[in-house]
């Protein structure tokens, strides 16, 4: 026989279970689950055939009223998915900048060519008295005067600066010779440039005076011509000239007809007493000398000399003869004065004996 008690302690137990689950429940916060979300249903539509050619209302009481597409009414629970769905804002994409834009880097300016300085104009440079050698040789001496030392000798076309003159302008101090100032005769040269500008020269220098030429050439003449001087004398000729001064042309040899060289012809205007040595005679080849281009009858000769820019040859008579380099007279005197109207020149041999 069942327990007529136990229907009523099962009833009091579930009566104390349900408070307690309530308030477990109440406790508890359960996570809403987020309905997941349904599209709506699209409407089907089943194609049909092109209608033909009949009145609209025979065509629409023709068509079966199953094949018209009728929209349907979406459910309580589609509308609230659908309305929750909208009602979801998603995130919306952040979009990534975009990569910077490279700076383009200025281009390297190229260099411009400096600008040239403009040089400066040259200068003309202002034109200088100076003297042009004229003859082949012309001696540089030491004064304004043939009776000045001989320095050396100057060769033609050569260009010398002119620093000074004499009184009268005859004679040109120039600079410079072997390191020092000379002179030359006006007469064997030709002066160019601003002459108005050439001073007087402040050193102007006096003539010592030599012996008296005359004297001293007649002492010599009247020594005997005969084998007492070391050469003796084996031509003398006279050839025509063009100039009115004296030129000599001197050959000087042994008796194998070598040229000797260190020997020096001493000149003497007997008229006017001014007297000249001419440089030393040369051991090399012999010069060529003629009268003229005219003729062929050259002779050989290792000095030349004249008087020009010296004396001139008209009027003037002149002694010459030979030295050593001690002065020494070594030769027999050669005479010669002009006698006409045709100027010659002159040619002497001297012989070593």
């Amino acid at each position: 026989m069942r327990n007529p008690k136990l229907p009523v302690l099962v009833a009091l137990a579930v009566l104390m279970l349900l408070p307690g689950c309530a308030l477990v429940n109440s406790l508890v916060e359960y996570p809403t689950p987020t309905p997941r979300p349904q599209l709506a249903l699209r409407p089907t539509f089943t194609p049909t055939t092109a209608p033909t050619a009949t009145s609209p209302a025979a065509a629409e009481a023709s068509a079966p009223s199953e094949l018209v597409a009728q929209p349907e009414t979406p459910t309580p629970e589609q509308a609230d998915v659908v309305q929750a769905l909208q009602q979801v804002e998603l995130p919306t994409a952040t979009p990534e900048p975009p990569p910077p834009t490279p700076t383009p880097e200025p281009p390297t300016p190229t260099p411009e060519p400096p600008t040239p300085t403009p040089e400066p104009p040259t200068a003309t440079p202002e034109p200088k008295p100076e003297v042009v050698v004229s003859n082949p040789r012309v001696n540089v001496r030491s004064g304004p005067g043939a009776n000045f030392n001989v320095l050396g000798q100057v060769l033609q076309g050569q260009r010398l600066e002119i620093v000074g003159r004499d009184q009268d302008a005859q004679w040109w101090q120039i600079c410079c010779f072997e390191g020092q100032t000379g002179w030359l005769a006006d007469e064997v040269v030709r002066a160019e440039g601003p002459l108005e500008t050439v001073a007087l020269a402040a050193d102007l220098p006096t003539p010592t005076p030599e012996s008296t030429p005359t004297a001293e050439a007649a002492a010599v003449a009247s020594t005997p011509a005969g084998g007492d001087f070391l050469f003796g004398l084996t031509e003398e000729t006279t050839y025509p000239f063009n100039q009115d001064y004296l030129r000599v042309g001197v050959k000087v040899n042994d008796d194998d007809d070598t040229p000797l060289a260190g020997f020096y012809l001493r000149v003497v205007n007997e008229i006017t007493g001014l007297q000249w040595l001419s440089p030393a005679t040369s051991g090399g080849p012999w010069q060529g000398t003629a009268p003229s281009v005219d003729f062929a009858d050259y002779r050989q000769a290792n000095l030349i000399y004249d008087t020009r820019g010296k004396s001139a040859l008209a009027g003037n008579s002149f002694a010459l003869w030979l030295v050593d380099g001690a002065g020494r007279q070594v030769s027999p005197i050669v005479r010669y004065t002009q006698d006409d109207d045709q100027f010659r020149w002159l040619y002497v041999v001297w012989t070593q004996q």
